[in-house]
């Protein structure tokens, strides 16, 4: 383990060595009716645009994550806002495998919370990209399964919103944002909301609040933008119910405990800054710091606090016929926990540190070869009687892409991937153990794009290997009543996803997506079961209609396999079935007035959102979070540009 002396130098060196802000080379961005994915990109990024969000009426980020087939989402609050996101097979510890970012900084917190998309209006996207596979060389930690950027918007000109929505369980939000750019290069966004909700179920009220202040100047050879967000949420946790209770009235809270609830405040502050150089090379910048503080009632009361540091700093640019990047990054979280219910107590610190580099080499006019490489550290220091520990990890990645024709692309790519331990995850591992094994694998894909301006198709083949995958085993013991952390024995997930769009004419655009994921114990005590909690077939279909400049219809359907319940590795019990949800909006837009009204589960549909198993002896109970039934929002935007 570092000393301290040693820590500072480490650091030192970062800030010294040529570094690389997370940035997502080789995407292209285009708004037109086809699918925005670049040939020149070798794996399966998907890009939802700005157009497409505002075409389907959604009022929040996981409305917009749910229609893609590729992502399996699980919500626990009932809200949305604290929705965890899978992808390429992975279940219960899915938000420890899928990095989500903001303007490239990545927002994983050092414990198990999942990540606030709801801090985030819809109004302030500018476009979400998608990037399947393992990400760990450009992104580092936790990008197992893949990465998720949310880009906000770059203001252009004078702009002025407001908008007012109501909807049902008296969903109420309010919303305003004014931006500007001047010719002497300065620009701001100003933007806040108000959502209030009593939502589905009983006892689960949620009031948030949000305040977006964003600053930019851009000058001859470059730019620097300053984003500030505060965000406060009061929310009722309505709790899991079993059964027997769900079949009863499957809108009551849980039963015995009818006090949960928890008040959390977050702080963001992020500095970018990118440098021309010389014409042919660039300096990238990030700088964030967030802070978070929580208490509240969860089977007994609790504090929580957290603080993460995020720099990261890069050289981008051209050397002959190849595009090349190299970097590195580091951040410092600290964590802490105080629970009253089970006397418990965790203070924890984490450091990571990273180094790496990207080289995309032209071979002749229609290919091209990239090759990456991270070595990565990290130190956990724990002062709550924890073991301290530290460990490394050292990923590669290589692909090869071949230019078909200007409309279509083949690819071929493998990428090394890893994942630290989390603190939370280390001070309650399995009992007898010194610490958590550093988890690691390999990720391959090979793929097939097609685009022109009406028309897009992709299909995407993937194997993934885990080794030391780090699980919570939800099984209880005298001294570990909630369960226990523990690294797995080998496993592996495979799978084919598949996509196209098609816009027929001007008024028409249909698409859909199919993926299918078969994610199972290849080895140990639950040989050849199914992965919990991940559906292997998933499904979705829209069509957008425009009628004359006035009218846009959006209609979509969801299809999610069947799923065994988080933690129910032996497949012993039902799990969730099988279900489809149909969704649709209706647009009327005049001049600068947009009035929109969306119905979410047409056919009010009863399903559960998320399931989760409890294993005593031989004995497993299952527990359910019921989703919405049908629910409706009117939404009145109103431009005053």
């Amino acid at each position: 383990m570092l000393n301290k002396q040693q820590l500072a130098g480490f650091c030192v060196l970062l800030a010294v060595t040529p570094t690389f802000a997370a940035q997502v080379p080789g995407v292209t961005v285009k708004h037109n009716a086809a699918k925005a994915v670049s040939l020149t990109t070798p794996s399966d990024v998907q890009v939802i645009s700005q157009q497409q969000i505002k075409a389907s009426g959604a009022s929040n980020i996981s409305q917009v994550l749910a229609s893609q087939s590729s992502l399996q989402l699980q919500d626990l609050t009932g809200d949305g806002s604290r929705i965890t996101v899978g992808m390429r097979g992975f279940g219960g510890n899915a938000g420890s495998n899928t990095l989500i970012l903001i303007n490239g900084v990545p927002q994983n917190n050092p414990d198990l919370a999942t990540t606030e998309l709801n801090q985030i209006p819809l109004s302030n996207v500018e476009r979400i990209v998608i990037m399947p596979g393992s990400q760990s060389v450009l992104f580092g930690d936790q990008a197992v399964a893949g990465a998720i950027n949310i880009i906000t918007k770059d203001p252009k000109k004078p702009n002025a919103n407001v908008s007012q929505s109501y909807g049902s369980y008296h969903h109420q939000i309010y919303n305003f944002n004014v931006s500007d750019a001047y010719k002497n290069g300065f620009n701001y966004y100003l933007g806040g909301s108000k959502d209030m909700t009593n939502n589905y179920r009983d006892h689960n009220k949620d009031d948030q609040a949000n305040l977006h202040l964003n600053l930019g100047y851009k000058y001859a050879s470059g730019l620097v933008k300053v984003f500030y967000n505060f965000y406060h949420q009061n929310l009722q946790y309505a709790g899991p119910l079993k059964a027997g209770q769900e079949a009863q009235n499957r809108r009551q809270e849980e039963p015995g405990s009818p006090n949960n609830f928890t008040h959390e405040t977050h702080h963001a502050l992020t500095l970018n800054w990118k440098q021309l150089i010389t014409p042919h090379w660039n300096s990238n910048m990030a700088l964030s710091y967030r802070d978070f503080s929580a208490n509240g009632q969860l089977y007994g009361a609790f504090t929580q606090s957290r603080r993460v540091f995020y720099f990261g700093h890069s050289f981008e640019g051209d050397l002959g016929s190849a595009k090349l990047t190299f970097g590195n990054n580091f951040s410092h979280d600290n964590y802490r926990l105080d629970a009253v219910s089970n006397n418990d107590q965790d203070n924890e610190s984490q450091y990571d540190m990273g180094l790496y580099s990207l080289w995309k080499q032209a071979l002749g006019k229609s290919v091209t070869f990239d090759f990456g490489a991270r070595v990565a550290h990290f130190i956990n220091d724990s002062t709550a009687g924890s073991t301290d520990f530290s460990g490394s990890a050292f990923v590669t990645s290589q692909a090869l892409s071949w230019h078909v024709n200007k409309n279509s692309a083949l690819y071929v790519r493998r990428s090394g991937n890893y994942r630290f331990p989390k603190a939370e995850e280390n001070a309650y591992r399995q009992a007898g153990v010194n610490h958590l094994r550093t988890q690691t694998g390999s990720s391959y894909d090979l793929g097939y794009k097609y685009i022109t301006d009406r028309f897009h198709a992709d299909i995407n083949v993937y194997y993934m290997r885990l080794k030391n995958e780090i699980v919570l085993d939800p099984t209880k013991t005298e001294t570990q009543p909630f369960g226990f952390n523990r690294n797995l024995a080998p496993t592996d997930r495979k799978g084919v996803n598949l996509g196209a769009s098609y816009t027929l004419n001007p008024h028409l655009t249909v698409g859909g997506q199919y993926s299918f994921t078969d994610a199972v114990f290849r080895s140990g005590n639950f040989k050849g079961k199914k992965i919990p909690f991940v559906a292997e077939n998933t499904f979705h279909l829209s069509s957008t209609i425009n009628v004359e400049e006035h009218w846009t219809l959006f209609m979509e359907s969801i299809f999610t396999g069947h799923r065994y319940a988080s933690g129910d590795d032996a497949n012993a019990g039902t799990g969730i079935p099988a279900f489809v949800v149909f969704n649709s909006s209706i647009g009327f837009h005049y001049k600068r007035a947009d009035l929109v009204f969306r119905v979410n589960n047409i056919f009010n549909k009863y399903y559960n959102s998320y399931a989760s198993a409890i294993t005593v002896g031989s004995t497993t109970t299952e527990y359910y979070y019921p989703a919405d039934g049908r629910n409706y929002m009117l939404t009145l935007n109103l431009n005053l540009e």
